[in-house]
């Protein structure tokens, strides 16, 4: 009963009867990410060659009918599933009564070009009905505004950024600059105190230097013979000598002790030291700084003129003092 009512029979010129075939029919239909093939045709290989192309997700459901042709339509199909399958959100391809009809939305004015140039190459009666989905039109520009804003937010942001660096950088410049001229300015300031420092200092040591020197010029420091005690007129040359280092209380001096030749050298060592140590004790004694004075004797390592007459002797028996500076 079923192949009685999908085929017809026609009287031939011997009164023999001829079976006349029907076209296939199917319709593939897609919603997003679902879609569905149902179909009938004459064997499960026509089924498959459009199956094959359709993704591994899509329902299928088909009849077998004997005497149902193919008329070259699965080919023009597999021709435009790949894009039909890709670009619309929305869509369906139905052939019957030998008439494909596409329909469906698609996103882009390239992508409804395109499946109207696959159409209209095709010698099949076709019916196009694609249609631009403008929801997804406006949501693409939409998305694309949106995107373009988020760019310009980003490079203003970008852009802030670099002038936030760039003005960081140019007051840390100023600021290292201003740092420089200032530290510049302290090292001249130090350096011309330290070099009016020196200047006074020099002038103090000069002052001191001279006035002791005119001291013992006209007056020795005098010792008992061969002994580390003082005579009177020693004392008062010594104490005339604390009044002048009290006058420079910043100024050093060491007091160096020599003896002539006569003797022993370890006894002109020892006496020596003897009297530059009494020396040092009486300037302590008359508000001299401690700290200011150092004793050292030199015994007959350092005579200022031969050992060969007693008026040489006399002059390398002597009490030097020694101004070192501040």
């Amino acid at each position: 009963m079923q192949q009685l009512l999908n085929t017809s029979t026609l009287a031939s010129q011997d009164n023999s009867h001829v079976l006349v075939t029907k076209p296939i029919e199917f319709s593939i239909t897609k919603d997003i990410n679902k879609m569905h093939f149902k179909g009938i045709f004459n064997n499960k290989a026509q089924m498959s060659k459009i199956h094959a192309r359709l993704p591994r997700y899509v329902s299928t459901s088909f009849t077998q009918e004997p005497h149902r042709v193919d008329n070259g339509i699965i080919a023009i199909t597999e021709t435009i599933l790949p894009n039909f399958t890709k670009r619309y959100s929305h869509g369906k391809i139905v052939y019957k009564d030998a008439v494909l009809t596409v329909s469906g939305m698609v996103e882009t004015d390239e992508d409804l070009n395109y499946m109207k140039q696959l159409l209209s190459a095709k010698k099949t009666p076709i019916v196009n009905q694609t249609t631009l989905d403008l929801k997804a039109v406006e949501k693409r520009k939409e998305e694309a505004k949106l995107a373009q804003l988020a760019l310009e937010k980003k490079a203003q942001e970008e852009a802030q950024k670099r002038a936030a660096l760039n003005q960081a950088a140019a007051l840390a410049k100023q600021k290292a600059e201003e740092e420089a001229k200032r530290q510049e300015a302290e090292n001249q300031k130090a350096e011309a105190l330290r070099l009016e420092k020196a200047k006074l200092a020099a002038q103090t040591k000069q002052a001191a230097k001279e006035k002791i020197i005119h001291l013992l010029q006209i007056e020795n420091i005098e010792f008992e013979t061969a002994k580390g005690t003082l005579t009177k007129k020693g004392k008062e040359t010594v104490d005339k000598l604390a009044l002048i280092l009290k006058q420079y209380p910043n100024i050093k001096a060491e007091i160096a002790g020599h003896t002539d030749s006569d003797g022993s050298a370890d006894f002109n060592q020892k006496l020596s030291q003897s009297r530059v140590e009494t020396v040092k004790g009486r300037l302590i004694a008359r508000g001299v700084n401690a700290g200011r004075l150092t004793a050292k004797g030199y015994g007959e390592t350092k005579p200022l003129v031969p050992n060969t007459t007693d008026e040489n002797k006399q002059k390398n028996r002597r009490v030097e003092i020694i101004i070192l500076g501040e």
